[in-house]
């Protein structure tokens, strides 16, 4: 009899937890497990959105949890949104080509933003609380009004093409657990004037800082160790670069086009591996310890730079 019973209950067990999908005023939701997922927002939704702590179906309430994939993509006349606290994950594309859309309140509660999350969207700034651990790729991409970008201290990676072409960001502010910027993670972003890279950072990606035009110098901290081909390539303002002596490699073309660079200070006592001329176009003096002068002279990737000489 309890072998039945078990059974019984075992084969119940999938219908109570399937889920549901049902509209609750205009939005669709998706209802599992005393959740819902916001689905779908209609594309002529307009104006500012907030979205509720919870909602209720035949008289069960369901804690809102999670924003699905394209929830609110293409809804072009959304102009702010209010995600309240409780909800973990935001997902790819869910508010991509909201082109309306200049303000985002994002709660503590969240931990995970995807791809294309924001990409395209019309906002202005945006504080990403700590609470996030990972931000996909393309996150904040062609979002050509975004001016601010303040990134909470869980994100220890800064994904491919994340801020690619946002040419109205100014100002970035990184936490200091970030180890990795990917490929292209600010290529074109022509009004970032200056970035702190912090002292977390180990790997500087393929064209990351590639047109950002008014960068006009960079300090590359002791913890890096890779910079990528094209990383600062045609940042056409850059006068001066620090290249911290953790540095093992420097990708072919790095600094390419940089032809205001008049100053590039290498610590690394070891001249780092270097392809394909990665400061072409630089008229500048490389400086480098003074114990390490002859050695850079002597290297064949090197050796092509006349002006090397002691750091005073």
């Amino acid at each position: 009899m309890k072998k039945n019973l078990l059974l019984f209950f075992m084969a119940l067990l999938p219908l109570m937890a399937s889920a549901k999908t049902v509209k609750i005023d205009g939005i669709w939701y998706k209802l599992s497990d005393a959740k819902a997922e916001v689905l779908k927002c209609p594309e002529t939704t307009s104006g500012a959105v907030m979205i509720p702590k919870s909602v209720t179906f035949e008289g069960v309430k369901y804690k809102v949890t999670s924003i699905g994939n394209a929830a609110f993509q293409e809804c072009l006349n959304v102009t702010s949104v209010t995600i309240p606290k409780g909800v973990k994950s935001i997902g790819d594309f869910a508010f991509c080509f909201c082109e309306s859309l200049t303000s985002i309140t994002i709660p503590g509660s969240v931990t995970s933003i995807g791809c294309s999350a924001f990409d395209s969207s019309g906002l202005t700034s945006i504080v990403i609380p700590k609470g996030v651990k990972s931000v996909g790729d393309f996150a904040f991409s062609d979002c050509g009004d975004l001016t601010s970008a303040s990134i909470g201290k869980g994100v220890t990676s800064i994904g491919n093409a994340v801020f690619r072409n946002c040419n109205s960001l100014k100002s970035v502010s990184l936490s200091k657990k970030v180890t990795h910027i990917g490929n292209y993670a600010f290529r074109g972003c022509g009004n970032l004037f200056s970035i702190t890279i912090p002292g977390s950072v180990t790997h500087i990606g393929k064209a990351a800082f590639c047109y950002c035009d008014f960068l006009h110098s960079i300090n590359i901290p002791n913890s890096v160790t890779y910079i990528g081909e094209e990383a600062f390539s045609d940042c056409y303002n850059l006068m001066t670069v620090t290249i911290g002596n953790g540095v093992t490699y420097i990708g072919k073309d790095a600094f390419c086009e940089c032809k205001s660079l008049e100053d590039i200070f290498c610590y690394p006592t070891t001249p780092p591996e270097i392809h394909r001329v990665p400061f072409k176009y630089s008229f500048s003096t490389v400086h480098v310890p003074a114990a390490s002068v002859e050695a850079y002279k002597a290297d064949e990737s090197w050796n092509n730079y006349r002006k090397i000489v002691p750091i005073e």
